[in-house]
């Protein structure tokens, strides 16, 4: 998701070279917000000495953990979304026969 966000943001403010007065679209705009929020926080750990003086693997590897932690947070979003839906229509739910019962 965040490589096809910054190839979308990317190619959508292309035209922006050949116009100095292009606007970029809604969809190239909400791609360059997304690709920003996706890349952190491994951007923001990622320095330039560590651009120069580190291997590639290690940055692919900074890319990879980086994905894994957003999977991760998607997923628990996904997750507690379904539970508190649950609980919602479990609230929701009742039995005639209960409510007739005596005390």
């Amino acid at each position: 998701m965040t490589i096809g966000s910054v190839m979308l943001s990317f190619g959508s403010g292309m035209e922006s070279f050949d116009n100095q007065d292009y606007q970029p679209s809604m969809i190239g705009r909400t791609a360059d917000h997304l690709a920003g929020i996706l890349i952190q926080p491994a951007m923001s750990l990622w320095t330039p000495w560590m651009s120069k003086n580190m291997s590639n693997m290690l940055e692919w590897g900074f890319f990879i953990a980086n994905s894994m932690l957003w999977g991760a947070v998607l997923a628990f979003l996904i997750n507690a979304t379904a539970l508190r839906m649950k609980r919602k229509s479990d609230n929701k739910t009742w039995n005639a026969a209960d409510d007739n019962a005596p005390l």
